[in-house]
């Protein structure tokens, strides 16, 4: 059986923001062709709207997630150099 490496901490995030961006894009061209072609466009800006607040959140969580690994990365750093050796 093959070995995998760990996933990293954001994996789940990652993924949600994968989901969310193909659905902003989607949802943007189907907006625009409303536009453009003088259908009623309001639901899906508004449908829109909302997933880019979502997306935004996402990054916001990703953001907060490194920083806490990598102060967590640097709290573990600096005890494992000032921990007493055994001689």
């Amino acid at each position: 059986m093959a070995m995998r490496a760990p996933l990293p901490p954001t994996h789940p995030v990652d993924q949600l923001i994968g989901f969310t961006g193909f659905f902003v894009v989607v949802f943007f061209g189907v907006t625009v062709y409303c536009e453009l072609s003088a259908q009623p466009a309001l639901g899906w800006a508004l449908l829109l709207l909302g997933l880019v607040v979502l997306f935004g959140l996402l990054i916001r969580r990703r953001m907060k997630i490194v920083r806490l690994a990598l102060e967590a990365a640097v709290e573990e750093d600096e005890s494992v150099g000032t921990g007493s050796s055994v001689q």
